[in-house]
C-alpha cells in the first residue's frame, strides 16, 4: 500500500469527522438517531476515528474485506506517527472528557503533516486495494 495511497485515505477520513457533530465513539458509524450501522452504509452520518478510516478506504475499495485491512494497517500507523501509544480506538472512546475529538484530529493531522511516514510502515500486498498505488 503506497503512502500516496494511506494519505488519501486519512485524508478523506479527517475530512468526515471534521465536524464534532460527524463522530461518535463505541461504534464505527451511526446513523440518524444514533442507531449503529457500516461504516459504508449510505445512512452513516456520523463515524469514530476507526469507521471514518474504513468509509474512506470502502470509497477506493468498494470492498468491505479489503476497506477493514487497510483501514486497520493505517491505524496502526497512526499510532506510532508522531509517537502515539495507545490505540485508535482508544483514543477514540476513551479520551478525558469531550477531548477525544480533537485528539483523533490530532492524530490524523500529524500523520499527515509527517507525509504518513512512521518508524515501521506496515505494508499490505499490492493486491490490498483496488489497483492504486
Amino acid at each position: 500500500m503506497s503512502l500516496e495511497f494511506q494519505i488519501n485515505v486519512v485524508a478523506r477520513a479527517r475530512r468526515l469527522i471534521a465536524a464534532p457533530e460527524h463522530w461518535t465513539v463505541r461504534a464505527d458509524a451511526r446513523a440518524r438517531r444514533g442507531k449503529r450501522v457500516d461504516a459504508w452504509d449510505s445512512r452513516a452520518r456520523q463515524f469514530s476515528a476507526f469507521g471514518a478510516l474504513l468509509r474512506a478506504a470502502h470509497k477506493y475499495t468498494r470492498d468491505s474485506y479489503r476497506a477493514n485491512r487497510i483501514a486497520r494497517a493505517i491505524a496502526a500507523n497512526i499510532r506510532w506517527s508522531q509517537g502515539h501509544s495507545i490505540d485508535i480506538f482508544e483514543l477514540n472512546d476513551h479520551s478525558a472528557s469531550g477531548t477525544g475529538h480533537a485528539k483523533v484530529l490530532k492524530a490524523f493531522d500529524d500523520y499527515l503533516a509527517a507525509g504518513g511516514i512512521v518508524p515501521a510502515v506496515l505494508e499490505l500486498s499490492d493486491d490490498s486495494h483496488s489497483g492504486l498505488q
